[in-house]
Order: C-alpha cells, then sequence, then structure tokens
C-alpha cells in the first residue's frame, strides 16, 4: 500500500468535466497520457472497491463517467515514481515543474 498511496494524490487524478448526454448529467474524464495502464486499471479496481461500499442512496446519485477523445494536458508531477510513467512517454514532455504545480493550483 506503501508504493500506492502517493499516487492516490490529485495531481495523479484524471481531469473530470461535466457535461449533459441527452438529459443525463454525466462527467466526461480525461485521462493522464503519460499514466501507464497497470496504474490506470490499479486505480479502476479501487474506485469499483469503493463504489461498492457507498450507501444505495449516493450509489444512485453517482454521475456517469464517459472518457474523453481529449486527454488532460497534466504533465506527470516532477516526483512521479518512473513504474507509474508509460515508458513510451515522449521524454521531451518534461514532468511539471514545482512553479508550473503552483501557479496551477492557484487557478
Amino acid at each position: 500500500m506503501e508504493k500506492v498511496e502517493p499516487i492516490l494524490a490529485a495531481q495523479y487524478m484524471s481531469s473530470e468535466e461535466s457535461d449533459t448526454e441527452g438529459e443525463e448529467k454525466v462527467f466526461r474524464v480525461r485521462q493522464l497520457p503519460w499514466q501507464r495502464l497497470k496504474v490506470r486499471k490499479m486505480k479502476k479496481t479501487l474506485e469499483d472497491i469503493y463504489h461498492e461500499q457507498l450507501p444505495d442512496h449516493l450509489k444512485e446519485n453517482k454521475r456517469r463517467r464517459i472518457l474523453s477523445d481529449v486527454p488532460s494536458r497534466r504533465k506527470p508531477p516532477s516526483n512521479c515514481p518512473d513504474w507509474v510513467i508509460r515508458s513510451d512517454w515522449d521524454a521531451s514532455e518534461d514532468r511539471e515543474s514545482e512553479n508550473e504545480r503552483g501557479a496551477r493550483e492557484e487557478d
């Protein structure tokens, strides 16, 4: 669990934006393009376990999540473990600097 816990922080989460599909309110999920598939699957499993534990009235109010065609523009954090980043991720796409993260968090 110690290995996984740091990647549950906000900077490792996909971006979401509210949208509608017909009459239904949904979230469009923008995945992190640099994140390994095994990490996405691990987080999905944890999300499913969490969802199963919710009381029924909260499960009913949960919005459906739909993958967006547009990926997140968020870069990997500067302290991101190498095992989280895809091996084919373009190395020229530097990890987020502390200054960039501070500016983004202030928005």
